[in-house]
């Protein structure tokens, strides 16, 4: 044992005397196997920390989401929906409910918004979570009247408490009303959302808990499953109680049975990931890729290495080194430069996964897992061992199947000729999966310029948008909501630099929630059909006007439109075509039930998209402010020539002069109201393009080793040629020949990969065919073009050989 450690020992001292001799070639090998091993790390980090890394909560894998469901479609859940499952279930341990909502955060110098999560008492019991400090809510908090109480999320506590105990017991004034904290979850706490400040409980009110409430479905319902208990029964269950509804509420029945009304279950992880599945595997698939060009290209520079060292082992066998001792070096020599460039690979993985979480969209939770973890490092030392093992094969077998008079002849003349054919048949297999990474990034590409072309339908340039939610405890009639936003927006149009201003309830292209349903008089649903849905907008007079939406038909909503005047109604271009295809809709009539009341449609307006601009276009129906209940929380648009930070400035002050309490929150240009919704395409999209990116250069380094081989190895038939007359043309022709071939075969593997493997990447793609000829025609000519470079430099010094030195170098 000590005499193969011994070896081993000399062995490492005699790679590094090679490595010292070889800088060039050791430096080239370990930044390449850096970016595969750094790139593959960084991306499996994501994968890991996204998909498989545990949940920070006890037994997570017994979490579960319930939603109610109609024809397919997953929705929230009603308060008596939730007590129904809380009162029948027998597969769950427990249930809780949970929704968000903006607060006014008063009382602590400048008003701010802080973003509020109402649950129930059993809420942190479901989740078997404990505070950090203090206490959660009792059963007795969920209680109207009862509930002015907290429990802080550890990233507010530090931000507005700088972490101290003695928050615990001291108010804070939301709304207009204090309440009092219990207690401060720990790090890590961040459902339903990272962005969560605080808890309150629900306390759920009578009239919630009425059947007529049905219908009203703003919460999310997390259960845990009993012990020994399956998904499948859990999901059993909760349809016999959702088929108990329509047996015992005669009054919704028609209506549930008509939507096929249901439940779902969905294990917790699997709605935060289930859309990030496809992305996300495809990135890790483009990093393989990545990885083993890296691999091809190493191998390559080491082939190189072999030819040049053919003497040296040729001499080592005729003085009797035996083939496994030769074996054993070269390994050693592949596997401590894997190792460096592991180690590499780690500190630009490091940096990498800073990069990737900095500019991940919102889409994309969980990444607070991705880091260089022990999964991490495990895949990073995994890595490392299996390119050193992959990269030392054709070398070794190479040098083991040498024959040794041949190779001492040969070794001074540039290597032999199995030689360059094995390292051209690995650069075709690199130009092969580049083609592959190109054609991916390249089909994205091409969806991203196709989601920028879409017309949102509304004008976005000029244009600023901010939220304003008044509390209720001050503003608890109709008529003070009304005054306030009429003040404002009276404000803000004498505001020089501001054209028009007008307020909507939720912006265009916005994520959150707000269909409804709707009857169209004359036009009752036929048996077994669903009742007419879509959404609906709460907006101001000139809102169309404000935003650019075209106005097709009739008029927009005027002060007129107030509660003493009839109801009406404006609605959009595909409601108008769907339900009056040959009529002119001015004047046909909406409403809630078949029996009315019924509102006038005064107006038809371009059809605007609704929550992306990939998705299809709803029903869309805008009721007038002064016709509604009157929403808390309006959405104030400006429009005008000023900067948008000079109009966000002149909201923000009209606001404060109408409330010095009030503060307003979501300040943004609608340019970045639409920019949002292209996040989650521009993510991939970039990472797949830089790292097909890489992959080309790797390439294309791999056809300069290639060629400058072909070069060296044909000297003296170059010579011999330019001797006899042969012109530089024909010279660089012949070179440039082996590059385009080698190229060309490249190109053919990789788009028939290409064309088998584009379908994976379908559901990421708009506007473009997964086999878009475009793209590949692109693919192909930068290919080709990018080929001619590195071939220049070799044909260029195949031009200057001396035939006189050339022929005596033999």
């Amino acid at each position: 044992m000590s005499g193969l450690l011994q070896g081993w020992v000399q062995d490492f001292r005699f790679s590094l005397r090679q490595f010292r001799r070889r800088r060039s070639f050791a430096l080239l090998t370990v930044l390449t196997l850096a970016l595969g091993i750094g790139g593959t790390t960084a991306v499996f980090s994501v994968f890991h920390g996204i998909l498989l890394h545990p949940l920070p909560y006890p037994q997570s894998e017994r979490l579960l989401w319930i939603y109610n469901e109609y024809e397919g479609n997953r929705t929230s859940n009603a308060v008596p929906d939730y007590l129904d499952r809380v009162e029948a279930s027998r597969t769950l341990q427990s249930l809780a409910a949970m929704w968000t909502r903006d607060l006014n955060l008063t009382g602590q110098g400048d008003p701010v918004r802080v973003k509020a999560a109402r649950v129930t008492a059993s809420y942190f019991e479901v989740l078997g979570m404990s505070p950090l400090v203090g206490r959660t809510f009792q059963a007795s908090h969920d209680v109207p009247g009862k509930d002015d109480v907290l429990v802080l999320s550890y990233g507010f506590w530090n931000r507005q408490f700088a972490g101290r105990r003695d928050a615990v017991g001291s108010s804070l004034q939301l709304d207009g009303r204090n309440y009092t904290i219990l207690g401060v979850m720990p790090e890590g706490f961040d459902l339903p959302s990272s962005q969560v400040d605080l808890y309150c409980p629900a306390a759920f009110s009578d009239a919630q808990k009425q059947d007529s409430a049905r219908g009203n479905e703003f919460m999310q319902v997390v259960g845990r499953m009993g012990e020994g208990v399956s998904l499948q029964q859990v999901e059993a269950e909760m349809d016999a109680i959702a088929a108990n509804v329509i047996a015992t509420v005669p009054s919704r029945a028609d209506f549930l049975r008509r939507v096929d009304w249901g439940s779902a279950v969905v294990p917790f992880r699997e709605r935060y990931v289930a859309s990030l599945r496809a992305p996300l595997s495809v990135l890790l698939a483009a990093v393989a890729c990545l990885l083993l060009i890296a691999c091809v290209n190493v191998a390559n520079l080491q082939l190189a290495q072999s030819a040049l060292r053919s003497r040296e082992v040729a001499v080592r066998t005729a003085l009797g080194a035996r083939p496994l001792r030769l074996l054993r070096q070269l390994l050693g020599e592949s596997l401590l430069l894997s190792t460096l460039g592991g180690g590499a690979g780690l500190v630009l993985a490091a940096g990498l996964l800073r990069l990737l979480t900095a500019g991940a969209p919102d889409s994309f939770p969980l990444l607070a897992n991705a880091g260089l973890n022990l999964p991490t490092l495990a895949t990073a030392l995994g890595l490392s061992l299996l390119t050193g093992l992959l990269t030392a094969l054709a070398p070794a077998w190479k040098a083991s199947g040498s024959d040794l008079s041949r190779t001492l002849y040969q070794s001074g003349r540039g290597g032999t000729g199995a030689g360059l054919a094995l390292r051209r048949l690995l650069v075709v297999g690199e130009v092969a999966l580049a083609v592959v990474l190109l054609t991916g990034a390249g089909l994205l590409l091409r969806s991203f310029v196709s989601l920028l072309r879409v017309d949102p339908g509304f004008s976005v340039t000029g244009r600023v948008s901010a939220e304003v939610s008044l509390p209720r405890a001050k503003y608890a009639e109709q008529a003070q909501r009304q005054a306030f936003f009429d003040q404002a927006l009276e404000k803000l149009r004498a505001r020089p630099g501001i054209d028009e201003a007008a307020a909507i309830d939720q912006l265009p292209l916005d994520p959150r929630p707000g269909t409804g349903t709707f009857y169209v008089q004359g036009q009752p649903p036929a048996p077994g059909r669903k009742q007419p849905g879509g959404e609906f907008k709460v907006v101001t007079p000139g809102l169309f006007k404000t935003l650019g939406i075209s106005l097709l038909q009739g008029r927009e909503f005027t002060a007129r439109d107030d509660a003493s005047s009839a109801p009406v109604v404006i609605v959009n271009q595909r409601l108008a075509e769907t339900y009056w295809p040959d009529e002119n809709p001015i004047g046909k009539r909406l409403g809630g039930s078949q029996q009315g009341p019924w509102r006038e449609v005064v107006g038809v307006v371009a059809s605007v998209h609704s929550k992306t601009l990939a998705g299809e276009i709803p029903n869309q129906v805008y009721l007038p402010y002064a016709q509604t209940g009157g929403p808390l929380s309006m959405v104030l648009v400006a429009e005008g020539g000023l900067p948008p930070g000079f109009m966000a400035r002149d909201i923000r002050a009209v606001v404060s002069s109408l409330d010095a309490q009030q503060p307003i929150y979501n300040v943004r240009t609608l340019s970045r109201q639409v920019e949002r919704t292209l996040d989650p395409n521009r993510y991939p999209m970039l990472l797949l393009g830089a790292f097909a990116g890489l992959g080309l250069v790797l390439a294309a380094v791999g056809i300069f080793g290639v060629i400058s081989a072909f070069v060296s190895q044909r000297t003296r038939e170059i010579g011999v040629r330019i001797a006899l007359g042969g012109r530089p043309s024909h010279i660089r022709g012949l070179i440039l020949r082996q590059g385009l071939t080698l190229a060309a075969l490249g190109l053919l593997l990789g788009l028939a990969a290409s064309l088998a493997l584009s379908r994976l990447l379908s559901s990421l793609l708009f506007g473009v065919s997964p086999n878009d000829p475009l793209t590949l025609a692109a693919v192909a000519s930068m290919v080709l073009l990018l080929t001619l470079l590195p071939c220049y430099t070799p044909a260029r010094r195949a031009t200057r050989i001396d035939p006189a030195q050339a022929l005596s170098a033999d």
